[in-house]
């Protein structure tokens, strides 16, 4: 994949810490009850906020207050934020309500890092990589769009998938409440859509379950009846490295393309796969891009965060080693995502299996915690001891070895003792696996 085509940032820029606001940033203001919207917009302004210094003695009532007036000093800068309109980014429209909006006095613990506005003009894709789960979820509920159509690829039980579809239920309801108060009936107002795709069945029954109760309770005033839920959410049972042809078919079953892609493996799949899923993204959708591809790795950030340090000590031009600015952009992001892609650890046979050694493998994973958790082709997490501890499954082994199976559920192991955690297939473990070099 062409470098220009892809501009990559990571957040937080690691070291993590906090990010400061400046003018011209912009950002996203977190709502403070689940029943608004929050909004996004550009800081305009930054104002000191003066507070007085107290020495009062640690009484009762000043212990009582320490947290809340500990926060408050903390933070003595307010921001200022013009609302951005989505429907007149290029030029303002006065008689807009959007337009004109301006929030003052927000505090900037209330903010969370819009990215891809920047590139609506450039017609550059951003791929955006975090390493944990509340960021994640924080970055993907800020930058969703109204009449926005999410692909969310690992979407496990919908705890992410669910915040997506409340913000989307009230950014609707939002926009129809404006159109009402200026009288504008003329105006056509869709609905965005979210497509998840995970391999487990049972997981998508949690999250079809979680799904429909979010729809119940936000919907508002829209029909809650089944074809509505449908318009909005599709779960399928979908692996796109192993079915990728299939997944495209589903991801783009409504002659629509993603405008923004969240993937999150990271907690039952290898690095390898993270990369993989990436390139199958970017490739798939090469001839119409989305906007932001969010990506959730630990795995991937640890990977960029070696290639950095190798920049300080190798002395060379090399433009597949990344940097980092202190905004968090990475320069040769693609490239190094390129090279990493074809490195000889995500090498595969003609059908398609990783090539790894039986050493590689262990020294990979030196224990059995270390290892991402894997799902079974039945939708059971895979026992990791029983893959890769030398000892094997202490409580499996004491299962089969007694003739009558324990009464007490704490000494039973419930993780499934069948299939290869390395290649997923049934009859032998990973450290035996067939596709081991």
């Amino acid at each position: 994949m062409e470098d220009g085509l892809y501009q990559w940032r990571v957040h937080p820029r690691p070291p993590a810490g906090r990010v400061e606001p400046r003018v011209g940033d912009d950002v996203h203001v977190r709502p403070k009850s689940v029943k608004e919207v929050g909004y996004t917009g550009r800081i305009t302004a930054i104002t000191a906020k003066t507070t007085a210094t107290h020495t009062n003695s640690l009484t009762e009532a000043s212990v009582s207050q320490q947290c809340s007036k500990k926060r408050k000093l903390t933070e003595d800068v307010r921001v200022t934020i013009q609302q951005h309109c989505y429907h007149h980014h290029m030029e303002k429209d006065e008689d807009c309500f959007t337009c004109q909006s301006t929030k003052h006095d927000v505090r900037p613990s209330r903010l969370v890092p819009v990215y891809d506005l920047y590139f609506e003009s450039s017609k550059k894709s951003l791929v955006l990589l975090t390493p944990d789960t509340t960021t994640y979820r924080q970055l993907a509920s800020s930058h969703l769009r109204p009449n926005d159509y999410v692909l969310e690829i690992g979407c496990s039980t919908g705890e992410c998938t669910a915040l997506l579809l409340r913000r989307n239920l009230l950014l609707h309801s939002q926009h129809l409440r404006k159109i009402e108060q200026h009288n504008n009936s003329s105006t056509n107002v869709v609905l965005g859509n979210i497509v998840g795709f995970d391999t487990g069945s049972k997981i998508l029954k949690q999250a079809d379950i979680r799904l429909r109760t979010e729809f119940q309770q936000s919907a508002g005033t829209l029909a809650t009846d089944d074809d509505a839920y449908s318009r909005l959410i599709q779960l399928h049972r979908v692996d796109a490295l192993a079915d990728p042809k299939g997944a495209y078919a589903l991801a783009t079953a409504n002659d629509t393309r993603p405008g923004m892609v969240l993937i999150d493996i990271g907690g039952n799949r290898q690095l390898e796969s993270v990369v993989r899923m990436i390139q199958w993204v970017q490739t798939a959708f090469k001839d119409d891009r989305p906007r932001l591809i969010l990506v959730k790795s630990e795995a991937l950030e640890n990977e960029l965060s070696t290639a950095i340090q190798s920049s300080h000590t190798d002395d060379n031009n090399d433009r597949s080693i990344p940097f980092v600015t202190e905004e968090g952009t990475i320069t040769n992001g693609q490239n190094w995502f390129n090279s990493l892609s074809a490195s000889p650890s995500f090498a595969e046979d003609d059908e398609g299996n990783k090539i790894l050694t039986k050493q590689q493998l262990l020294s990979r994973y030196s224990h059995p915690k270390k290892v991402p958790l894997v799902l079974s082709p039945k939708g059971e997490p895979i026992c990791r001891y029983h893959n890769y501890h030398p000892d094997g499954c202490t409580k499996f082994n004491k299962s089969k070895s007694t003739s009558t199976s324990s009464q007490d559920d704490g000494l039973q192991c419930h993780y499934d003792h069948e299939h290869c955690h390395w290649c997923q297939a049934a009859g032998h473990i990973a450290v035996n696996c067939p596709n081991l070099k």
